[in-house]
């Protein structure tokens, strides 16, 4: 299948090529040598007719036209309908006279608790596109000529009124943004539209791979719903690749920019700004775009829970994204050996006398070449390219898993969990990107240094709140870091450090060793290779 980097929204989906053109019937007149109209040369180019050109084909087979269909939770999470829900969603939050218009898009898609005894049952999830927006450099604002309304009962059933959007970890997200960014101000005149445009972004940090490439890939899904929504009075489309040349990432937080940062200017090739250096020089009018948040992420859902979703074309085409951005090759080159990458945490979570199981391993299970790699050290193309060359991929619960998203096709992801936790995240993501995957507990053996006899006199360590879920996590309940908590009521978080979070994890060397052969033998008749399992 032939991917791009920015694929129109028909094409997000899974399909079987079209066959080539078959060649046409062999001419009805009789053979100069003599031959007869049913015999064949061997190697013979066949004459198309005359009356047909070279461009004229045959109607592909329909049959050969196959669509999956997913459950209706899954589409509407992991699928094209995730965005035309979007799509479908908008409202427009300035009254009809005003110099310019605030068109959000929400989604709704995700529960919130019971406890929080709010009418509505799913939280919703926005996005919001301003037309000409004016830059303040001194206020560090823009300021949009629009009054803002009030949503009619039969809107207001369905979205959130300007004031009532959803808050979120770290302070991200639509509410803030506006709060702190965005002055709407119905004065203000349009003396010509803008064809430019700024991408507001609150980050929830810079370092975890997790939150950052949910947020990026967040940002993405925002700019493909603005490319298949028609802006109101106009038959066009909100965004279009014509406009990437003219589009810039407005970065609102302090953090840095981390390993990530490149990937922000996917839609964006004008060089990234920080809002605390704007000046008038860098942008005047802007046509300014608040995306979803990372937390707003589908991939955040059921993370307590077992989903039956085994495909996501939206995660298909994200991870094609990247690829192409740092031009990797789809498909990596082939080997021999089955290589197993274990992912080295350096500070908290590590398994005890984790060099001593990685020896034996390699002693143990044969056409296994075994690398320990500290992600932290490398670029994040090289972690990239490290990852899409690994068969298996095995670490301890944590953000590192996220790496699986660039493994080959048919690859194995081994997540092995501290004990108590019953975290079902990693297993989903693994299902949705066609890997199989299996997982191990272990013992909670505290962050300080410990030795195996310590470890083996172990009772049982359960985090008896450990279990926070993950949608609820993302709009900031329980965390010390969001400031933000606009759904209370779920299960808290402990500081982190503390708990599982911050303790060595121990496995004895017989379960991790039977662990890995589980997941190596799998990989024994993939691809090219041939191998017994014993």
């Amino acid at each position: 299948m032939t991917r791009t980097l920015f694929r129109s929204p028909a094409q997000i989906t899974y399909r079987l090529p079209f066959q080539k053109p078959l060649l046409p019937l062999p001419d009805q007149n009789p053979r100069h040598n003599g031959m007869s109209d049913d015999q064949v040369v061997l190697g013979e180019q066949l004459e198309r007719p005359s009356d047909l050109s070279p461009t004229t084909t045959l109607d592909a087979l329909p049959e050969y036209d196959i669509h999956p269909q997913d459950p209706v939770y899954c589409a509407s999470r992991f699928g094209l309908k995730y965005l035309e829900n979007l799509r479908d969603q908008s409202v427009g939050y300035c009254t009809a006279d005003s110099a310019a218009n605030l068109t959000c898009f929400h989604s709704q898609t995700a529960s919130v608790p019971p406890e929080t005894g709010t009418m509505r049952q799913l939280r919703t999830d926005t996005m919001c596109f301003g037309r000409s927006a004016n830059f303040n450099a001194t206020a560090q604002k823009f300021s949009l000529g629009c009054e803002s309304r009030t949503l009619e009962e039969s809107e207001a059933s369905r979205v959130p009124q300007l004031d009532q959007f959803t808050g979120y970890m770290y302070a991200t997200g639509a509410r803030p943004v506006m709060n702190e960014r965005v002055v709407l101000d119905r004065k203000l005149a349009i003396e010509q539209p803008s064809r430019n445009f700024t991408i507001l972004v609150k980050r929830e940090g810079a370092y975890n791979p997790w939150h950052s490439l949910m947020e990026i890939w967040s940002m993405t899904m925002t700019m493909d719903v603005l490319r298949m929504a028609k802006e109101p009075g106009t038959n066009a489309p909100f965004f279009s690749l014509t406009d990437v040349d003219n589009t810039q990432v407005m970065i609102l937080d302090d953090d840095d920019e981390g390993p990530y940062f490149d990937l922000w200017s996917i839609f964006a090739k004008r060089p990234a700004v920080r809002v605390r250096n704007m000046t008038t020089v860098h942008t005047t009018s802007e046509n300014i775009i608040i995306p979803l948040p990372g937390a707003s992420n589908p991939i955040w859902q059921g993370d307590w829970n077992i989903h039956n979703c085994y495909r996501s074309p939206l995660l298909a085409t994200f991870i094609q994204r990247i690829l192409n951005f740092y031009d990797i090759p789809t498909i990596p080159a082939s080997h021999p050996d089955i290589v197993l990458t274990f992912i080295d945490r350096r500070s908290t979570r590590r398994i005890i006398s984790q060099d001593s199981h990685l020896a034996a391993l390699r002693a143990h299970i044969p056409h296994l070449k075994v690398q320990s790699i500290d992600f932290a050290t490398l670029s994040f193309a090289e972690q990239i390219k490290v990852v899409h060359g690994t068969d298996i991929l095995v670490g301890v619960h944590g953000a590192g898993l996220t790496h699986a998203m660039f493994l080959p096709e048919s690859a194995v992801v081994v997540e092995i969990l501290p004990e108590g936790l019953t975290h079902k995240g990693f297993r989903n993501f693994a299902a949705l990107l066609g890997h199989a995957y299996f997982s191990a507990h272990g013992s909670n053996v505290g962050s300080k240094p410990g030795n195996k006899a310590e470890a083996e006199k172990m009772a049982r360590i359960v985090d008896g709140v450990a279990k926070t879920n993950g949608a609820a996590k993302a709009a900031g309940e329980g965390l010390d870091e969001a400031p933000l908590v606009p759904v209370p009521g779920a299960s808290i978080l402990r500081k982190r450090g503390s708990g599982w979070q911050g303790e060595d994890v121990f496995l004895e060397e017989k379960r991790f060793l039977e662990l890995i052969e589980v997941a190596v033998k799998v990989m024994y008749n993939k691809g090219l290779r041939n191998y017994d399992v014993n």
